[in-house]
């Protein structure tokens, strides 16, 4: 109950026993909740107390009753109050003088960081399927051996020039040629494919330091395992597959990263646990030194932890935590050259805005190309404003052009001071229709890029690396640039060793400026992932709260924490966001809701059942955006390849079927899928009928509210059918 005039406000407050406190803790709270209620107080904006300039307590036991409010100042990020609360005789309790309330930012909880916890070994049975294993050349792969026990069959696979068989178990071959790879799994597994697969190629990826390393790199750390899965697919039932890297994580005791390059097969992996979720791919990294019996442990006896490293401390697992750095919001240096590379892209061009509101007065924009007329527009405003703006022209990954731009920089306009790497390659393709030079081409500018730049800017006393939250959390479709970004977390943590200052930035995604906001189709896939657009105001103003920190890696994230509840099959495949999400309901499996709905069904109403749970799940992938009622091509409706992943991995969860890629691509229409699905289920058992006053074990016991929105849809209608109104399923 409240009551304002002449400016000022009277509530009446809910007694509450003090229980030990001289005011109770939710008495305050409330009385806080008064500031909104005198006129002209701001209503729009959430305020947190900030401070106070006196505050009196009178002595009186009693309960308040009532709290007076009395503005003093109700402008700007800061209000001003004096509160008082009264007991039910109207003598006075407590009195606050000049309480300070201060606007909270949406962008106060947008930055996070990685913290490993420690997790106990996993403790279950040992596998005893078979195992492959790609080998590496340090060791590791003859540690493994060693340790598995004799009667469990494996083959291990070296890399060498050209195929062959070396004995029993024992092959040699390119592992990035996927006939190769094939004709491995074709000749080692010819009855059954292995339940286990072991990739340890990443291990002997050498540092990056020029086109050929960063070449090599990536063939080791993201080629091989590219063909690998594709050689996988379609041959049974699909393995474990585990990426083994040594020293790419900054968990543990030291969290300085020796081997950064590894990491590109960490990103990789992680992009590939969203496309192929069959593999469950799970991605361990050693200590720089041995770990074998720790990695043993981990592979035998694996549990549902997709994401370890492996420390002398125990096993370690990540999770994102919020952050607040430690000594953000530093200025800019006028006398120093800023460069930022991208520096005529949508990210240049609000990074650079904000090295200027800093206090920058000399930037150098690097691009491979020359400015637009809206650009040279943006310049010229620039330099109406007393900036010094250089331009400058050259690929980040080009070693000659790199050295040759900036040398004329320096030249022309002295040392540089600050590096802001903002260039990037975003060619998106799932794992199906990736090649070798795609991958190159995403992989250049952010992994030789950034070690170039480091290499050639020895002066600059500060490196900010634009990453995305695509090297965290992986992204279907984005492998490449999963990896990318990545290695550039890994690069900054790397740095320590050297003592250079770095900070690499895991961006969620923007609006209307940068890669994803390109395509409506990455836009909206970024939406599924839980993840909201910072705008470029809110991108700059998170840019600016960073500058100076000490930290080396921070993700500004802005998390759709409704879809993060509602969707736990966003946690099984991101166990970053495990700690962030609340509580959520149990994920999707074969045993679960859709699945039970199936099993209620047989004969020509399962066929139904199907068909509209197929356009349901049709209609989910794409956005609501196609019209799957009719007989069209899946193709011709709009879906591209990685919408078709989406709803193969739909199936697997919600049904428990698993359907190769290549089938779901070449399916003529909805009615063509629904039977391939219904022709991939095992065979159930009949529903039975209830007898009456017992629970009925063909519907689903969990609550609709709780249902992803497309099998609410269909159970609902199944519910409600009649058998004279058989086509009541029809219209979703």
């Amino acid at each position: 109950e409240g009551h304002r005039a002449d400016g000022a406000a009277l509530a009446r407050l809910t007694g509450r026993p003090a229980e030990g406190h001289l005011i109770h803790p939710a008495l305050l709270d409330a009385a806080l909740h008064t500031a909104a209620l005198p006129a002209g107080a701001p209503t729009d904006r959430a305020f947190v107390p900030a401070g106070t300039g006196r505050l009196r307590f009178t002595g009186r036991r009693t309960a308040p009753a009532w709290v007076t409010c009395h503005p003093r100042s109700l402008s700007g990020d800061t209000l001003t109050y004096d509160l008082r609360l009264w007991d039910a005789d109207e003598h006075l309790v407590l009195e606050a003088e000049d309480l300070r309330l201060a606007a909270l930012s949406p962008l106060d909880g947008a930055l996070f960081e990685t913290r490993w916890q420690p997790r106990p070994d996993p403790a279950g049975r040992p596998d005893r399927g078979s195992w492959l294993i790609l080998a590496d050349a340090t060791g590791t792969a003859a540690g493994l051996t060693g340790r598995l026990d004799p009667s469990v069959p494996h083959v291990v696979a070296r890399r060498g020039p050209r195929f062959a068989a070396e004995g029993p178990g024992r092959y040699v071959l390119d592992t990035a040629d996927p006939d190769q790879l094939a004709r491995l799994l074709d000749e080692a597994f010819a009855d059954a494919p292995p339940s286990r697969v072991v990739q340890l190629s990443a291990l002997d990826a050498p540092a990056v330091t020029d086109d050929r390393t960063a070449e090599e790199a990536a063939r080791l750390c993201c080629l091989t395992t590219l063909h690998l899965v594709r050689a996988l697919a379609g041959r049974g039932p699909a393995p474990r597959l585990f990426v083994v890297v040594r020293g790419s994580q900054a968990a543990g005791d030291s969290t300085r990263v020796a081997h950064p390059q590894q990491a590109l097969a960490w990103g990789f992996g992680l992009a590939l646990d969203q496309e192929h979720p069959e593999l469950s791919t799970t991605l361990i990294d050693l200590p720089e030194t041995d770990g074998t019996d720790a990695l043993w442990t981990a592979l035998a006896h694996a549990d549902d932890e997709r994401l370890v490293a492996l420390r002398d401390t125990g096993r370690l697992v990540p999770r994102l935590t919020r952050a607040r750095p430690d000594d953000g919001g530093a200025g800019v240096s006028p006398d120093g050259v800023h460069l930022v590379t991208g520096g005529l892209g949508g990210l240049g061009r609000v990074v650079a805005e904000q090295l200027v509101r800093r206090g920058a007065r000399r930037l150098a924009l690097l691009s491979r190309g020359a400015p637009d007329a809206d650009t040279a527009a943006w310049i010229a405003g620039l330099r109406d404003d007393g900036v010094t703006v250089h331009l400058a022209r050259a690929d980040v990954a080009d070693r000659a052009a790199l050295t040759s731009a900036l040398d004329t920089l320096r030249r022309d306009a002295g040392p540089i001071a600050s590096v802001v790497h903002t260039a990037g390659v975003l060619d998106d393709a799932t794992v199906a229709n990736l090649t070798d030079e795609r991958v190159l081409r995403v992989l250049a500018p952010k992994v030789l890029g950034t070690a170039l730049l480091t290499e050639l800017t020895p002066e600059a006393d500060g490196l900010v690396l634009f990453a995305s939250a695509a090297g965290l959390l992986g992204s279907a479709g984005q492998a490449p640039y999963s990896a990318a970004n990545a290695f550039l977390d890994a690069w900054a943590h790397h740095l320590a060793r050297t003592g250079r200052p770095a900070l690499s930035l895991d961006w969620g995604a923007w609006s209307g400026v940068g890669m994803a906001a390109a395509s409506a189709t990455r836009a909206a896939e970024t939406g599924r992932s839980g993840l909201l657009p910072f705008t470029p105001q809110e991108g700059g103003e998170l840019f600016t709260r960073v500058l100076g920190t000490t930290r080396r890696q921070l993700a500004p994230l802005a998390l759709d924490r409704e879809l993060l509840a509602l969707a736990p099959d966003l946690l099984r495949t991101r166990p970053l966001l495990a700690d962030l999400a609340g509580g959520t309901r149990a994920a999707g499996d074969p045993d679960g809701l859709a699945a039970k709905a199936l099993a209620a069904t047989t004969g020509a109403d399962r066929a139904t059942w199907l068909e509209a749970y197929v356009r349901a799940r049709v209609n989910a992938v794409s956005g609501g955006t196609v019209d799957a009622s009719g007989t069209a091509a899946l193709k011709e409706l709009g879906l591209d390849s990685l919408m078709l992943v989406r709803l193969r991995n739909d199936f697997a969860r919600d049904l428990g079927v698993e359907i190769p890629a290549a089938e779901v691509f070449a399916a003529t229409d909805t009615r063509g899928l629904a039977r391939m699905l219904a022709e991939a289920l095992p065979e159930r058992a009949a529903p039975t009928t209830a007898e009456p006053g017992e629970p009925d074990r063909g519907r689903p016991d969990v609550p609709d509210s709780e249902l992803l929105p497309a099998t609410r849809d269909v159970v609902r209608l199944l519910r409600s059918a009649r058998p004279d109104m058989p086509a009541a399923a029809h219209g979703i």
